[in-house]
C-alpha cells in the first residue's frame, strides 16, 4: 500500500490523480480531514482511497498513518521546516520513502541522516532532478573515467505554484555547497558560467552555475571530482548573474524581506491552471567530461506538475515491491532504480537521448 501525505495540496491532488488512474492501492493523508474527504471523493475512481490524518509535528500521528504502508510519498513542504519528521518516521516504520522536494540542503541531510538506512530512501523524485539525474547517467556511460558531470536547466513559461514559492525562498536564502575537489565545498550562485550545446544544428545555451539538489544524486551513483549544476539565462545577462544572485541572497536571507515575501506567497494562488501548464517546456543537458572525451545528453519536456505527478507515481510503484528484493536500501538517486535510463525516459513523461 501507498500512502499519499500531503495529498490535498496542488502537486498532492494531481499525484493523487495518477495514482488512481494507475490502479495503485493508497490513501490519502495530511492534517485537513474535510480538504482530504474532498480529494479522496472527487477522483471518480471505483475504490475511493481511505484517509488518514497526520501531522508532521505529531510523530505519532506520522506512525498511526504509515500502519501497513510499503511505501510513503511525501508532497508536504517546505522540506526544510516539515519533510524530515516523515523521512524519519518512515525509516523507523520500516516504510520506503520518496518525494517531491527541489531543495538542496534538504536533500544534503537526508543524504547524511540516512544513507544506510535498512529501507529506500529517495527523495526529489520529481522534476525538479529526475530528468538530471537520469540524463547525467546516460552521459556517463561509456567513460571509463568521470573527472565532471555539468548540468543545465533551461525551463521556458514556467508557473510555480504557492508550495514551489515558498520553498524557493528557503532555499535561496540558505547558503549553498557543490561537489567539487571529491568533496561538499561551499558555493555562491552565478561563480561559474559556461556554454552548453544541444547537439549539431541547434544553438547553444548560456548557463550561471547555482547550488542544486542534482549533485547530491549524482555523486551518490557517479564517481567524479566535480559535479555542478546551471541554470539558462540570456547571455547578456550572463556577467551580472553572479552579483545579481549573490545580493537576493543575501536580501532574502534577512527575517524582514524572507517574512514578507512568504506572507506574500501564501496570499497567491495556489499553482498554475492547466493551460498554464501546458504552455510549460523545458530543457535539461548534461555534460560528462572524462580524459579526452566529452559524452552530452539532453531530456526535454513539458508541464513540470504533470510530469512530477507521474514520476512519483511510477517511483512509488517501483519502490512498493522493496521487501521482496531487487530494490536497493539507504540513500538512493532515481538513476538507481531505473534499469535504462534513456529507454525509461518516454515512460516516465519526457525525451532523453545522447547527442554527442
Amino acid at each position: 500500500m501507498i500512502v499519499l501525505y500531503g495529498a490535498s495540496g496542488y502537486t498532492g491532488r494531481l499525484t493523487a490523480a495518477e495514482l488512481s488512474a494507475r490502479g495503485a492501492e493508497f490513501v490519502v493523508a495530511g492534517r485537513d480531514r474535510a480538504k482530504l474527504d474532498s480529494v479522496a471523493g472527487g477522483l471518480g475512481s471505483a475504490t475511493r482511497p481511505d484517509v488518514r490524518v497526520a501531522d508532521a509535528t505529531d510523530p505519532g500521528s506520522l506512525a498511526r498513518m504509515l500502519d501497513g504502508a510499503d511505501v510513503v510519498v511525501s508532497t508536504v513542504g517546505p522540506f526544510e521546516r516539515l519533510g524530515m519528521p516523515v523521512v524519519d518516521a518512515a525509516v523507523a516504520a520500516g516504510v520506503a520513502y520518496c518525494d517531491s522536494t527541489g531543495e538542496p540542503g534538504f536533500m544534503r541531510r537526508v543524504a547524511r541522516r540516512h544513507g544506510s538506512a535498512a529501507v529506500p530512501v529517495v527523495p526529489a523524485c520529481g522534476f525538479d532532478y529526475v530528468p538530471h539525474d537520469l540524463a547525467a547517467a546516460v552521459a556517463v556511460d561509456g567513460l571509463a573515467k568521470v573527472d565532471s558531470v555539468e548540468t543545465l536547466l533551461a525551463p521556458r513559461r514556467f508557473a510555480t505554484s504557492r508550495g514551489t514559492k515558498a520553498s524557493a525562498l528557503g532555499a535561496v536564502a540558505e547558503a549553498g555547497a557543490e561537489w567539487a575537489g571529491g568533496r561538499w565545498v561551499p558555493a555562491r550562485p552565478g561563480s561559474h558560467r559556461r556554454g552548453f550545446s544541444r547537439g549539431e544544428g541547434r544553438p547553444s545555451l548560456v548557463g550561471v552555475s547555482y547550488p542544486g539538489g542534482d549533485p547530491v544524486q549524482i555523486v551518490n551513483h557517479v564517481e567524479a571530482d566535480t559535479v555542478r549544476s546551471y541554470f539558462a539565462v540570456p547571455a547578456a545577462v550572463a556577467p551580472i548573474a553572479g552579483p545579481v544572485a549573490w545580493l537576493a541572497q543575501r536580501t532574502l536571507g534577512t527575517p524582514w524581506v524572507g517574512d514578507r515575501l512568504r506572507r506574500l506567497v501564501e496570499r497567491g494562488p495556489e499553482g498554475p491552471s492547466a493551460q498554464e501548464r501546458a504552455r510549460n517546456t523545458w530543457t535539461v543537458i548534461a555534460v560528462a567530461r572524462g580524459g579526452d572525451e566529452e559524452h552530452t545528453a539532453v531530456a526535454t519536456g513539458g508541464d513540470t506538475y504533470g510530469i512530477t505527478a507521474r514520476l512519483l507515481t511510477e517511483f512509488a510503484l517501483r519502490l512498493r515491491p522493496w521487501r521482496d528484493g531487487g530494490v536497493p536500501t539507504g540513500f538512493r538517486a532515481p538513476a538507481e532504480l531505473v534499469a535504462d535510463p534513456a529507454a525509461s525516459a518516454s515512460d516516465l513523461g519526457f525525451a532523453l537521448e545522447r547527442v554527442a
